[in-house]
């Protein structure tokens, strides 16, 4: 097995709020793809693998968060596609772990549809009202300013869509799941493999995470 980074947790305590990072599904590992077919794309003249760009994004997240002392832990270090109940009986480990902080589980993807059109950016939180939209929108303001499309439902009066995804629904704290671009859209997945933009998208998911804790935990 071979690790993807080298450091899983960063829990410095400088604050009270602990961001559980999710990178979606697994990499490569010896030139071999460890997830399954769909979660890649062929273009014809190169392959988006998301999984690859998920890790890109959480490693570059981490090292953002790690340098400004605010405390994460992994779900999985590994590039193996390490299973959902897993990467969550991990997370609820940290939580009973770290009772006197704050908890946020935030899942990072790339989004695919049938249709080489679709594009944008999807932030999905459980069904029904919850802690989880307030803090959605902190992310939604910030990853709004890359100038992507924000695919929104605004059904129920904020702009994050619902679902009962894994991740979502078997987690005991907030959990938020960001589908970062359409990796079936050519030019959208051409920009999502350039090293600046995950740095753009990684920095505006940082601020996101700023934000939760200078604003919203300060005012409870």
């Amino acid at each position: 097995m071979i690790d993807y980074i080298d450091h899983g947790s960063w829990i410095p305590e400088d604050n009270n709020v602990l961001f559980h990072l999710d990178p979606g599904h697994g990499g490569m590992i010896d030139g071999k793809y460890t997830t399954a077919p769909a979660k890649m794309f062929d273009h014809g003249d190169f392959i988006f693998y998301e999984g690859l760009f998920n890790r890109h994004i959480v490693i570059k997240l981490s090292e953002i968060l790690r340098g400004s002392s605010y405390n994460y832990i992994l779900s999985t270090t590994s590039n193996l596609d390490i299973s959902l109940p897993i990467r969550i009986q991990r997370s609820r480990n940290y939580y009973k772990l770290y009772k006197n902080m704050h908890h946020i589980f935030l899942s990072i993807h790339g989004n695919a549809a049938g249709i080489e059109s679709a594009h944008g950016i999807e932030i999905y939180t459980s069904p029904g009202e919850t802690q989880s939209d307030k803090i959605a929108a902190y992310y939604y303001k910030r990853l709004k300013t890359l100038g992507w499309k924000m695919r929104t439902d605004y059904s129920d009066g904020d702009p994050d869509k619902e679902s009962k995804f894994y991740v979502l629904t078997k987690t005991p704290m907030p959990a938020i799941l960001l589908e970062l671009g359409f990796f079936t859209n050519k030019n959208e997945a051409l920009l999502m493999m350039q090293e600046d933009i995950q740095w753009k998208i990684a920095n505006l998911i940082a601020d996101g995470c700023r934000d939760i804790v200078n604003i919203f935990y300060k005012q409870k």
